[in-house]
């Protein structure tokens, strides 16, 4: 341990290169740690869901439900089995433990499913197998106009664009908003013509037609793929020559044709204008502040591309993280200008500086830390530092004091470093411990509540684990 002390001592340049590749690694570790309100309330879910129709509950009850969550119960990395049954349909969920084994879970589940297909009926598929992830909401966006009748397929563009941005969970219009082509005919001209009605309306029809070409089988679900033999812009259409009974007539001449959406079920309404609204979500990996920023930035290239379209931004929790997260960043640099005075009145100014350069330090210890466990920045996570500021804080002064009395002693300031870090050590690797010790049990709860948790003791272990090379660096 000497030897050690005496090295960083007398390699001044190494110790302000390695102060300053932590300081850059800190920073990256900042860039990359995601920043939310509050972590994860709730574990991911493996959901097991299947079809049988006209068939009672208690029915599909005996028939698969309860193979199913025999399979789940049985698995060792899931908990909380939760099933729902309803006449024709059936959905098992749980909840997975520990997520580094959730492939190796969902393909152990699939394998067993596969073996109950001997004993169903010959018309039921195997159900699916899926996984929900957590989520967190981000922002609502609200979009109307009173002059631009195409303000709705605006907004569906605005949604296309949103979801190429990475760490979204799900981005959604809040209601169906998908274009109807009603074409009426008119029952004079079509007499004039002397046309059947119901010729007519199956020459028209076949001019927007699927026809199945084939499907593609995956894991999970099947994709049909099929060909379309349409003209889907108005002006074609109308100008399309249709044959009834040997007659030629152009779609215009029969018929009017207009765009409309379908009766929706929801109607939603910004500042007295009717509006379409966004709502989006992103995933535990994302940083909430940065997602924020670049959706803003699409939402500006929007605005000034379409002047007589309203984009609004009815909420967004990136503004309340950041004034969380900035109160308690605050509270904690006052807090340490405070220290600094405390310490320089009434002990040294020496010992002052070495007090406040070791918690920054510390602190960038604490985000690499973050970053590595994957976790996040957020009120809980800034807690965690709370917690630990009084045990860096007291740490720092004892060593700083004891090289002090070293000093006092009359060695010179290397062999006081030595000789006053050494001392101490043992009290401090001991002071390490304990706080290890007291914090250790919350990282192992288990449930929705360990999963919120965790992230305190995951910051105090980390902080004060790494105090003792922090005061070498000093």
């Amino acid at each position: 341990m000497k030897a050690l002390i005496k090295l960083s001592l007398e390699n001044k340049s190494l110790n302000h290169l390695l102060f300053l590749f932590l300081i850059v690694l800190a920073y990256f570790s900042y860039t990359n740690v995601a920043k939310e309100m509050f972590p994860p309330s709730s574990l991911d879910k493996i959901v097991v869901q299947g079809v049988y129709p006209n068939s009672d509950s208690a029915t599909l009850d005996k028939l698969i439900v309860k193979d199913i969550e025999k399979i789940l119960l049985d698995n060792q990395n899931l908990e909380d089995v939760n099933t729902l049954i309803t006449n024709g349909s059936y959905h098992v969920n749980a909840s997975i433990k520990d997520n580094s084994k959730k492939q190796k879970s969902i393909n152990n589940i699939k394998n067993l499913l596969e073996t109950l297909k001997d004993d169903l009926p010959s018309d039921m598929d195997i159900p699916n197998v899926e996984t929900v992830e957590s989520y967190f909401p981000l922002l609502n966006l609200s979009i109307s106009s009173n002059t631009n009748p195409k303000y709705i397929e605006v907004g569906k563009e605005l949604v296309e664009d949103i979801k190429k941005l990475k760490n979204l969970y799900s981005v959604k219009l809040n209601a169906n908003y998908d274009s109807l082509l009603t074409i009426t005919l008119d029952d004079k001209k079509l007499s004039a013509y002397g046309l059947a009605k119901n010729k007519t309306i199956a020459q028209i029809n076949a001019l927007y037609s699927l026809f199945p070409i084939g499907k593609i089988h995956s894991k999970k679900e099947t994709y049909y793929i099929n060909t379309r033999n349409t003209n889907i812009e108005i002006e074609k259409i109308l100008n399309t020559q249709i044959n009834i009974d040997n007659i030629l007539v152009l779609v215009k001449d029969i018929a009017t044709i207009k765009y409309s959406y379908k009766e929706k079920d929801v109607i939603t309404k910004t500042n007295g204008k009717e509006s379409i609204t966004i709502n989006i979500k992103k995933d535990k990996s994302g940083d909430s502040i940065f997602l924020s920023k670049q959706i803003r930035t699409i939402l500006d290239d929007y605005k000034s591309e379409y002047n007589d379209i309203n984009f609004n931004i009815l909420s967004d929790s990136s503004f309340w993280i950041k004034t969380r997260l900035n109160v308690i960043t605050s509270n904690i640099i006052i807090g340490l200008i405070l220290l600094f005075l405390a310490i320089w009145l009434f002990v040294s100014l020496k010992i002052a500086l070495v007090v406040i350069l070791g918690i920054p330090i510390s602190f960038a210890f604490g985000l690499i830390g973050l970053d590595f466990f994957e976790g996040s920045l957020n009120t809980l996570s800034m807690i965690g530092v709370l917690l630990t500021l009084g045990i860096l804080v007291d740490e720092a002064i004892v060593v700083s004091e004891n090289i002090h009395r070293h000093q006092m002693l009359g060695k010179d300031l290397t062999q006081a470093c030595i000789d006053g870090t050494v001392e101490v050590m043992p009290i401090l690797f001991a002071s390490m411990l304990t706080t290890i010790i007291a914090f250790s049990p919350l990282m192992m709860l288990s449930g929705g509540l360990g999963v919120f948790i965790k992230i305190i003791p995951l910051i105090a272990v980390s902080y004060t684990h790494l105090t003792l090379p922090t005061k070498r660096i000093v």
